[in-house]
């Protein structure tokens, strides 16, 4: 049973994983609300509950916006991470961009 109370969009960003046991990770993030978002991180798998650091440019109509927000593991396999903000709520861009840009999805 999931947990998730807000609509996920499906993007493709890159993002930058500070991870402490092995420092920074790079990673791609497959889809985000505005409580979290699921990385794509490799090989590498990340461990349940751990507090890490996750930094992402998000397109806005003008420009990017820059991010760098605290983030707790939620669930982690072979396929990437769940991730769920710490005291951070993430706003999307409005519905006029999102039908333009989340069509990128894959």
């Amino acid at each position: 049973m999931e947990n998730r109370w807000n609509q996920r969009h499906l993007i493709k960003i890159n993002v930058m994983i500070y991870y402490g046991p092995l420092g920074l990770i790079r990673g791609v993030a497959r889809d985000i609300s505005s409580q979290g978002m699921f990385v794509e991180s490799g090989r590498i798998i990340l461990a349940n509950e751990e507090l890490i650091q996750v930094s992402f440019q998000y397109p806005d109509l003008y420009d990017e916006k820059s991010f760098s927000i605290p983030a707790h593991v939620i669930h982690s396999n072979q396929k990437g991470a769940g991730l769920k903000f710490q005291n951070y709520i993430f706003t999307p861009p409005g519905k006029e961009f999102e039908k333009n840009y989340y069509s990128v999805g894959n």
